[in-house]
């Protein structure tokens, strides 16, 4: 793996951290996103470096996708009233 893909890698794992360890809803939402984002460049640079989940990395979290409902991220989550955007 190139120096650039292994450090998108390093950034995606720690947003990843961070995103469990966010107590805000919306934190976490923003930190997950940010991982998907490392993940994507990091992809466009180096595709055959991606690592494989395990097969237990893989199932928890298809358990997690199913427990949590999928895992959208609802972007007005933790606004004010007033902030709220319609979805329209």
């Amino acid at each position: 793996m190139n120096q650039e893909a292994e450090y998108l890698w390093r950034r995606e794992l720690r947003e990843l951290r961070m995103a469990r360890r966010a107590r805000c809803p919306r934190a976490r939402g923003v930190h997950r996103h940010l991982a998907s984002v490392y993940a994507s460049r990091r992809a466009a640079i180096d595709p055959h470096g991606l690592r494989r989940p395990s097969r237990w990395a893989a199932f928890v979290a298809l358990i997690r996708g199913v427990w949590r409902g999928g895992g959208t991220v609802r972007h007005d989550a933790g606004a004010h009233s007033a902030d709220r955007v319609d979805s329209a």
